[in-house]
């Protein structure tokens, strides 16, 4: 049992499960991410041309968006959680001088982005705080773009219910010519 001395091979095996851990629950994002590609294929499928002006594909378009919706709040909250809490490492600083795992700026409510000199807590492994500031903030970045997308494709999807899609109709110019 481990009762406060630093046991490298306690922290070699306690690593290696936090990095088993860490690994299933990005894998898990990955699928997330996937899913948001199947509303995406299906709408295009859907926009063939029908005798409705494809009011149904746009319909669906709404529902499918309103999922990728639901995925980028989840997503945005997750990595905002991630950059709030830090990292999991070994550390220590003055109040705590034996090292340890755990979560150091756990309760700092991210202010530890921006002290850099903070960073410097976590022992093992090397530059994991700034490995999980980038990773996070990517995160945080695409889970923001997924957001904006589905919700301006719930907009067009609204648009195109209720109005339906030209889809090869002619419009005259204000010269009265033609066009398609």
């Amino acid at each position: 049992m481990h009762h406060g001395k630093y046991d490298p091979t306690f922290s070699a095996a306690l690593w290696k499960l936090r990095q088993n851990q860490k690994e299933k629950k990005k894998k898990k994002e990955t699928k997330d991410d996937v899913i948001v590609l199947i509303p995406a294929i299906h709408i295009h499928l859907t926009s063939t041309k029908s005798c409705c002006a494809n009011r149904c594909g746009m319909f669906l378009s709404i529902g499918f968006a309103a999922l990728g919706v639901v995925g980028a709040v989840y997503s945005l909250s997750v990595a905002a959680l991630g950059l709030s809490n830090g990292p999991t490492c070994l550390w220590r600083n003055l109040l705590n001088p034996i090292p340890e795992w755990g979560t150091p700026f756990n309760n700092t409510g991210g202010s530890y982005l921006g002290e850099k000199d903070q960073w410097a807590w976590c022992i093992e492994p090397k530059n994991v705080v700034e490995f999980n500031v980038g990773l996070f903030s990517t995160l945080l970045v695409a889970a923001c773009v997924e957001l904006v997308f589905c919700l301006i494709q719930m907009v067009n999807g609204l648009f195109g219910c209720i109005c339906g899609t030209c889809g090869g109709k002619e419009v005259r110019a204000e010269n009265g010519n033609r066009r398609i």
